[in-house]
């Protein structure tokens, strides 16, 4: 696996670092918690933190505990993930190059090959349009689908039911449109810490309230 393809995926910069931690060693990794740490400068904490977040988005499954604890980064689920972006990106520049070539400037917004918000994201995870313009004014190769399927993952896994996660992901794309970060680095922040209270998903939606605020 190519490790140019962890900055295609819609992860945070501390999960992005350890995912390329882990690939250093290959496929299958069994680094100590604390080799990870110095090598991504972060504490153990944060390695600890990063490693549910990627097993809760599918990217990374482990095996074994202690000593014996072994990673395995799934480079199938990546290439998945990535390939909507890697995609987009190419027709975004073919575009491009066609229009300078015409000597035409237009907005990301308008170009023809960019879909819809609502056809991306699934039935029941659409993108109002005036938002999905706001996101791609701030984030121009936003894809929708592939942020929908992470959150979805993650929602579930933290209990929520369909309606509050569905709910969830439009004040995951406010936040976005506002900030200009994507819904899952907005989710992976509220997220912090999840692992270790009482009722994940009571303390999820308390702290979704700020964000729809």
């Amino acid at each position: 696996m190519n490790q140019s393809e962890v900055y295609k995926q819609p992860l945070g910069p501390w999960e992005k670092f350890v995912l390329l931690a882990l690939l250093d060693y290959g496929k299958r990794a069994f680094p100590k918690q604390e080799t990870l740490a110095t090598k991504c400068s972060m504490s153990r904490r944060q390695v600890q933190r990063s490693i549910a977040r990627l097993k809760a988005a599918g990217y990374v499954t482990t095996k074994g505990a202690g000593k014996a604890l072994t990673y395995h980064v799934n480079c199938a689920h990546m290439a998945q993930v990535g390939a909507p972006n890697r995609r987009r990106c190419c027709a975004h520049m073919a575009h491009q190059v066609r229009l300078i070539g015409a000597g035409i400037l237009t907005s990301p917004i308008n170009e023809p090959n960019q879909p819809r918000a609502a056809d991306a994201a699934g039935v029941g995870w659409e993108v109002p349009d005036n938002m999905a313009e706001r996101i791609r004014a701030r984030d121009p190769r936003a894809d929708f689908a592939a942020q929908a399927r992470v959150c979805r993952r993650i929602l579930a896994q933290h209990g929520l039911t369909q309606p509050e996660a569905q709910r969830t992901w439009l004040a995951l794309c406010a936040a976005w449109a506002s900030t200009g970060n994507n819904a899952y680095e907005v989710l992976a922040k509220l997220t912090l810490g999840l692992e270790e209270a009482r009722s994940p998903r009571a303390v999820l939606l308390h702290r979704l309230k700020e964000v729809a605020a």
